[in-house]
């Protein structure tokens, strides 16, 4: 999104609007839109096999997969967010995932235990993404724990 700033020169409280100038700033609307644009992303069902609730307890596997429509997308990496903070990448390491289609299965590691936690695919340039539902990690159920 394009802002135009006119930047005003004062001198002792009296505007100088001959030596104003424009400058135009682009924003980009990151995390607060949750837009997505060019790919499509879904997770497996949480842990009742319901999408109503998503929940995931920690340790359990939660299967991620995409769709890119823009062929040019060489890859894409796959964060977890809280809010508009990434908390980690979750396909770790330098390199990322193959763009077009493909799935990975995410073990959900025992230091993340919280609610509003949204997945974001995003390719490294940032001109494909997308924001899966908002979901919660848990703590496993003592009495399902063997």
């Amino acid at each position: 999104m394009p802002i135009v700033v006119t930047i005003m020169p004062f001198s002792n409280g009296v505007a100088l609007p001959g030596a104003s100038q424009s400058l135009t700033v682009n924003l980009d609307s990151g995390e607060a839109s949750n837009e997505s644009r060019n790919i499509t992303l879904t997770y497996s069902p949480s842990g009742d096999g319901h999408y109503a609730h998503l929940f995931y307890e920690q340790g359990s596997p939660l299967t991620i997969r995409w769709t890119d429509t823009i062929p040019e997308d060489a890859c894409v990496n796959l964060y977890l967010f809280q809010t508009a903070r990434i908390l980690l990448k979750i396909n770790g390491g330098p390199g990322c995932l193959p763009a077009s289609s493909g799935s990975y299965t995410w073990t959900v590691p025992d230091g993340y235990g919280a609610s509003g936690l949204r997945i974001m695919a995003s390719t490294p340039d940032g001109t494909s993404r997308a924001w899966g539902p908002l979901f919660s990690i848990v703590r496993p159920d003592p009495s399902t724990v063997q």
